[in-house]
């Protein structure tokens, strides 16, 4: 398979993107609403666990939203390993733009919707939450991956803003830089856990195929 072995005495963490939902297709935010995936979106996470399936993983995490936890349950199928749901994996929560289409809040909030796509980091939306809010919440996890799982390999399903975070952060990037990564529905992303994380696979899809989605912005 196309993931790397294992190293003997580091963590391996893998992000996993879950499968395109109902909403993905629709163009519309959704936050900490719970659409389910899509007939798309279970095709790739079968071609993600199949892809996955020589790894040996001794964890896999998910964000308790539908969409991330069908995709984790689709991986741990046939391993003996259970999905533990974390809260501090939920989606970045978009407060008022939740379940709107992004024509909606853009229509609705110009401003902030400029400022969003320039400046994300600066950005709370109404109700919702800032990046800086997310990273708070997924450091903590990252502190649990290292602590209680040394020399493992571990993966955290979740959402596209979350996992989008969590690699900025291990790259040692700001959150200004939020709009120059793209992990697509379905892809793996991995790192090694050394006191400087070394980045192993960005975005990968090859394992998609037909399956993969349509470019987006997913916004």
């Amino acid at each position: 398979m196309a993931s790397p072995a294992s190293g003997p005495h580091l963590t391996r963490l893998y992000l996993l993107r879950h499968g395109e939902s109902r909403w993905n297709q629709e163009g519309r935010y959704q936050g900490r609403l719970d659409p389910e995936l899509s007939p798309l979106g279970r095709r790739q996470g079968r071609a993600l666990a199949r892809h996955l399936r020589g790894l040996p993983l001794e964890a896999l995490y998910s964000s308790p939203q539908r969409r991330a936890w069908d995709t984790a349950a689709l991986v741990a199928r046939g391993r003996a390993l259970t999905p533990q749901s974390l809260e501090e994996l939920r989606e970045l929560d978009h407060g008022e733009w939740n379940g709107k289409l992004w024509t909606e809040a853009q229509a609705a909030y110009p401003e902030l919707w400029a400022q969003w796509l320039a400046h994300p980091e600066r950005v709370t939306m109404p109700g919702g939450e800032s990046l800086e809010e997310v990273r708070r919440r997924t450091r903590r996890v990252l502190k649990l991956v290292r602590e209680r799982h040394p020399r493992e390999h571990v993966a955290l399903c979740s959402h596209n803003a979350v996992l989008k975070v969590v690699a900025l952060d291990l790259l040692g990037l700001p959150l200004s830089h939020f709009w120059r990564l793209d992990l697509d529905s379905g892809s793996q992303t991995a790192f090694e856990l050394r006191p400087r994380p070394r980045l192993l696979l960005l975005n990968d899809t090859c394992h998609l195929g037909r399956w993969r989605s349509p470019p987006e912005r997913s916004l």
